[in-house]
């Protein structure tokens, strides 16, 4: 609609309605309006680059082929996952079931179905073969899916503020609620990083006020929280890998730390190269491949060689080396992509990349409100 304030200037107001969904093309308020229906015009959103959230890339097999998976946030409308051919780059999506705005925890289990901790603390799963999704555990825990793991019998996912939920997907049963986990204080709020030890237990990488670890007993389900003294004082940590039974390799305030398991004593740490910012890093083979920014360099490092030092492997690698997430393919390749849906994937044994822009148009629920001069 057009109004003239004060000397004749001209404005358009773009009213976008929080409330408004868009469905099958077409918004749909939710409420009455006082306004008569003839007098109001509605504007499609248009489609838009859909963000992807960074989380986690998963591998599933489709119609025998391997294909890597991640996620977008949708909002209301609702999110989507992205199934695309690592070598071409060529994907396609499945829209997220009715209220899921999107899946930060993305693992695939040992019966090949894709298990999705969700942005609203459900628990979906996706099975390639009948091209369908189920919701798992709904309204058991409110805020997003930060982090879970998949284990021969379990899925474990937690949500904030410092929740989880331990699901037996064999027998599809809820085990067990915690809320909160941690039972150290203060209690920690994320669990971002969610993996089985070594020895079969459950580790939560836990952050924010404190980061610790909490080791979760499979056959009990009796969670204990650990504070390491070098995480003492720090409030996140990422990237947890296991390089062997014995060593855990992290990020921590922009430092890679080597702990032994599972008494989580300091064995090495390793500065980033030249005091440069650390972003994710995966292993693949002998060595850590992190990204640093800015500039988005892929480097390298042997973790068990004291000797070793970082090699840049790939300049420019990306655009950022902090808005995007790594994933370690076939023992050859180091994937990643970015938050805007830019995939790369360097190739250990050649030093080339490949390159794709993955086709993730679409709407989003969107909440705003702005005066444009014409």
């Amino acid at each position: 609609m057009r109004a003239s304030i004060k000397a004749g200037v001209v404005v358009t107001i773009v009213l976008i309605v929080a409330g408004l969904a868009v469905q099958q093309g077409c918004h749909r308020p939710v409420g009455q309006s006082p306004v008569p229906e003839t007098a109001i015009r509605r504007y499609l959103i248009p489609p838009t680059r859909l963000p992807f959230v960074n989380a986690e890339i998963a591998e599933i097999k489709v119609g025998g082929q391997l294909r890597l998976v991640s996620s977008i946030y949708g909002g209301k409308n609702p999110g989507r996952i992205y199934i695309f051919d690592p070598n071409t780059g060529k994907s396609v999506c499945r829209h997220l079931p009715e209220g899921i705005p999107g899946a930060y925890m993305l693992r695939t289990g040992p019966d090949g179905r894709l298990y999705l901790g969700c942005g609203n603390g459900s628990l979906a799963v996706y099975d390639p073969k009948a091209d369908r999704f189920e919701v798992l555990v709904s309204g058991k825990m409110r805020g997003i899916t930060w982090g879970g793991c998949v284990t021969d019998s379990l899925v474990v996912f937690s949500a904030n503020p410092g929740h989880a939920c331990v699901y037996n997907w064999r027998k599809r049963k809820l085990l067990k609620v915690f809320k909160p986990l941690d039972s150290a204080k203060p209690t920690a709020l994320y669990a971002h990083n969610v993996l089985e030890c070594p020895d079969g237990k459950i580790l939560l990488g836990v952050n924010v006020p404190q980061a610790r670890f909490i080791l979760l007993d499979p056959v009990t389900l009796k969670a204990e929280s650990h504070t390491p003294a070098v995480l003492k004082g720090q409030n996140w940590t990422r990237s947890l890998t296991f390089l062997d039974n014995g060593r855990l390799a992290l990020l921590c305030n922009n430092e890679i730390l080597i702990l032994r398991y599972p008494s989580f004593k300091l064995s090495r740490r390793i500065a980033s190269p030249a005091g440069r910012g650390l972003g994710r890093f995966c292993l693949l083979g002998r060595h850590i491949y992190a990204l640093l920014g800015p500039g988005g360099e892929l480097y390298r490092i042997n973790p068990r060689d004291a000797k070793s030092n970082w090699k840049l492997v790939s300049k420019g690698f990306i655009d950022d080396g902090f808005g995007a997430i790594l994933h370690a393919l076939s023992d050859r390749y180091v994937c990643a992509l970015t938050s805007a849906g830019r995939f790369m994937r360097y190739d250990t044994r050649s030093g080339k990349v490949f390159r794709r822009d993955l086709d993730s148009n679409g709407r989003m629920g969107t909440n705003a409100m702005c005066v444009v001069p014409q």
